[in-house]
């Protein structure tokens, strides 16, 4: 899985890509800028940066269907996936909001909401969110994730949220 950590300033998320009991990789790209070429966009707000926690088949879904193209306004409340997926996602708006996410794999919806920091998704969230509710920031709560969740390590990449 992953842990992705947001304490209201930074997101954090860990490098570790596990591939059933194997680690595959500890670099592995979570966090996902928008670039000033495009435009991502949920429910009518623009996306600054997302990180994915679940499937990586997720993952590039999420990044495709939030995209702007002609005819079509990014994620919607009617937006769909395919079944088989399952992943979490905190997203940071235009508007400094904060959303928490993600789809079931028994579900072609999704959900979401806005929250509050300190937020974390991904398997080890709880560790992570602990962490920050005794004032570790994002990073250093990837980090005490990492060292008690089996599925999360490696890498540790951010965006700073600019006010």
């Amino acid at each position: 899985m992953t842990t992705i950590a947001f304490d209201g300033k930074v997101l954090a998320a860990d490098g570790q890509l596990t591939c059933g009991s194997n680690i595959c990789n500890l670099n592995t790209q979570k966090l996902f800028v928008c670039p000033p070429d495009e435009e991502w966009w949920i429910t009518g707000e623009r996306i600054v940066v997302f990180g994915v926690s679940g499937d990586i088949t997720g993952q590039l879904a999420l990044l495709e269907t939030v995209r702007l193209r002609p005819g079509y306004k990014g994620l919607t409340q009617s937006s769909q996936l395919p079944a088989k997926m399952d992943f979490t996602f905190l997203m940071l708006l235009a508007s400094g909001k904060a959303i928490v996410g993600g789809k079931r794999e028994d579900d072609v919806s999704l959900w979401w909401s806005e929250a509050t920091p300190p937020l974390a998704t991904g398997s080890g969230y709880e560790y992570a969110l602990g962490a920050m509710k005794m004032g570790a920031n994002a990073v250093r709560a990837v980090e005490i994730a990492s060292e008690c969740d089996i599925y999360t390590g490696g890498e540790i990449s951010t965006y700073e949220l600019r006010r």
